[in-house]
């Protein structure tokens, strides 16, 4: 299976560059991706959280005053 063989090469890629985790997003209802993940010995991570910022053409106000 090539997803397999792929999962098991960033594997040994991790483990020469020194890296203890590898940590990937999975959209929400994408069923397949999980249970494929979930074979390989993939786990939901319980404690951290995926967060995002939209960037868009207007300038964010950083300065003091606000809440930054």
């Amino acid at each position: 299976m090539l997803g397999g063989r792929l999962l098991a090469k960033l594997e040994s890629y991790a483990l020469e560059v020194g890296a203890s985790r590898i940590v990937w997003k999975v959209l929400t209802d994408n069923v397949a991706a999980k249970r494929f993940y979930e074979k390989a010995g993939g786990k939901k991570d319980s404690v951290w959280e995926l967060w995002g910022l939209e960037i868009s053409s207007t300038e964010r106000n950083m300065d003091e005053d606000s809440n930054w």
